[in-house]
């Protein structure tokens, strides 16, 4: 509905770049991604995402 969001999670993204640990001249960005589960069963069916935003 665009007004109820719910915060997966947040964290540091450090861990994802080498920039500060070799050379301090190899970023190679910051990866996001979407994950889908079949609660604990097995699922064949594919996870769609209509909509996905990102900001910091």
């Amino acid at each position: 509905d665009g007004e109820n969001w719910t915060v997966l999670g947040s964290g540091s993204a450090r861990a994802l770049s080498p920039e500060d640990f070799v050379h301090k001249m190899c970023f190679t960005g910051a990866v996001v991604g979407l994950y889908a589960t079949g609660n604990g069963k097995v699922s064949s069916t594919p996870a769609y995402f209509e909509w996905f935003e990102y900001s910091v």
